[in-house]
Formats: structure tokens, sequence, C-alpha cells
């Protein structure tokens, strides 16, 4: 077997490489992704509940 490879699976320091690898491969996209999720639709969100104040102060007029 290649010493790489019989480095990353004999050795307690190559499974932590390995887990580590997958880990930071698998969180660094997701996290990413969550953030622009929330940001998404927090700046969506702030467009509408603007578009809703507009619309019932346009409701409202001065004699009510």
């Amino acid at each position: 077997m290649h010493p790489i490879l019989v480095e990353l699976l004999t050795k307690p320091v190559g499974w932590l490489s390995l887990g580590g690898s997958i880990f930071l491969l698998v969180m660094v996209p997701l996290g990413i992704h969550l953030f622009l999720r929330r940001q998404i639709r927090n700046d969506e969100g702030g467009e509408e509940a603007k578009a809703y104040e507009l619309r019932r102060r346009a409701r409202m007029t001065p004699g009510e």
C-alpha cells in the first residue's frame, strides 16, 4: 500500500486529518449557503415591510 495511505488510514493523526478535511469540505459551503440565504431573506423581508408600511399609511387619511 502507498505510504501516504498507510499514514492516513492506520494512524490516529491520519484519521483526524481525514475527518477535519471532510468537516471543512462540508461545513464551509453549508455555512456560506445558510448565511447567504439568511441575508437574502432579510433583504427581501425588509422590502416587504417597507411596502406594507407605505400601503398602510396610504390607506390612512388625516380625517380618520
